[in-house]
């Protein structure tokens, strides 16, 4: 055999063992990033998007309460003895009792959200989600276990997965400037 075909036929080999190896990683890089974005996707819809809604949602049944309370304190701090006042203050404490009891239902619903997902949750939460889970337990329906830091940290990891999941920025400007020149009637690319 000539000795330029067993080069060639080397070169070719050795050329088609590479370009499967390339394709190999392609691949096994591609699946590994499905399979990131589907535990993302997973993560975000079991655990962290209905946890950080319902925080949310305590969060603001606690400021309400917390403004009706303060709001109460100002109004009826001069005002005594009068029926009228009297039942003002009733009406004013039953619509603070109604934000407790919503955050308290809020807080239930985390809850029962994190025992049927625990497995889910990253690992530096299950500390602060365990100690609320206790405090829950202990707190014998009373709306007073609510930690504004536990709205934060997972509006903060939410929003973490999100943006893991978005395309990346450089991705968008272009597009966004693709999208100016063409409505400017521009060429793409100059």
């Amino acid at each position: 055999m000539p000795e330029w075909l067993k080069t060639l036929l080397s070169s070719s080999v050795t050329a088609a063992i590479v370009g499967a190896t390339a394709v190999w990683l392609y691949n096994n890089g591609l699946a590994r990033n499905a399979r990131r974005t589907d535990f993302l996707k997973e993560h975000m819809r079991n655990v962290y998007g209905p946890v950080t809604y319902l925080f949310e949602a305590a969060n603001m049944s606690f400021q309400n309460m917390i403004k009706v309370s303060n709001g109460y304190d100002e109004y009826f701090a001069t005002r005594h003895g009068h029926e009228r006042f009297s039942q003002e203050m009733h009406e004013v404490i039953a619509v603070q009792n109604a934000y407790g009891a919503r955050m308290a239902d809020r807080n239930k619903e985390v809850a029962a959200v994190l025992k049927a997902n625990w497995g889910w949750l990253d690992p530096d939460d299950i500390e602060d989600l365990g100690k609320f889970l206790g405090i829950l337990k202990n707190s014998l329906g009373s709306p007073v276990c609510f930690r504004g830091i536990w709205v934060e940290q997972f509006r903060q990891k939410l929003r973490s997965k999100q943006d893991e999941l978005s395309p990346p920025r450089r991705w968008a400007t272009l597009r966004a400037l693709f999208q100016r020149r063409k409505l400017e009637g521009q060429p793409l690319l100059k």
